[in-house]
């Protein structure tokens, strides 16, 4: 099995752009506030908690501030593993000698993406140019190829450049994976390309 990367422009309106943001900006606080119970319970134990751990504080947190259930539960589980990936990339580069410095706190305006993961099992669809998600709604998205595979995650992403994209990861058996990049060459399916080619990506 392979995984396949789709990439598509979203065309918020002003509205969905506010309404991208708020969530962004959960998120962030969130993954301050759960980076600093890490550093609290290292300086305590001697131990970074696991993802597990950090899930289960997930359902205190909410309670404390309950605009956090405006975000889709999975969403904010992705923000423990965002952190377990930090973690593990920092404790590798220093069992390799290399210079790592601890997870840094997110910075306002600085968390630019949310990930839906195991998305097929939560609704998604694309039709007409529409891009529907539980807790997003429907939403305009230009899908200028079919998308292959089984979907695992999407991420709704903000470029540098003001640009927003969501971003499909998809699993697909090697065959297919190798029958897509064969049609990508194909001068049949891709005459003009072909014809380049031959011319020449703490809560504050």
């Amino acid at each position: 099995m392979s995984r396949l990367m789709y990439k598509f422009r979203l065309d918020p309106s002003n509205k969905e752009k506010e309404f991208f943001e708020e969530q962004f900006e959960l998120c962030r606080q969130t993954y301050n506030w759960l980076l600093l119970h890490c550093r609290d319970t290292y300086r305590e134990s001697g131990k970074t908690p696991t993802q597990h751990d950090l899930t289960k504080l997930l359902i205190p947190l909410k309670q404390q501030r309950p605009e956090l259930y405006r975000v889709y539960a999975q969403v904010l589980q992705n923000i423990c593993k965002r952190i377990k990936d930090s973690y593990t990339g920092f404790y590798a580069r220093r069992r390799a000698g290399l210079k790592a410095g601890l997870p840094r706190f997110k910075k306002y305006g600085t968390y630019k993406s949310i990930t839906y993961p195991q998305v097929g099992r939560h609704g998604l669809k694309i039709k007409d140019n529409r891009l529907t998600l539980s807790k997003i709604g429907k939403k305009r998205v230009k899908q200028h190829r079919e998308i292959r595979g089984q979907v695992k995650t999407l991420t709704i992403k903000r470029m540098a450049t003001g640009k927003w994209f969501a971003c499909f990861s998809c699993i697909v058996d090697d065959v297919v994976k190798e029958k897509l990049a064969t049609d990508r060459l194909s001068p049949i399916s891709h005459p003009i390309l072909h014809e380049k080619w031959d011319h020449i990506s703490p809560m504050r």
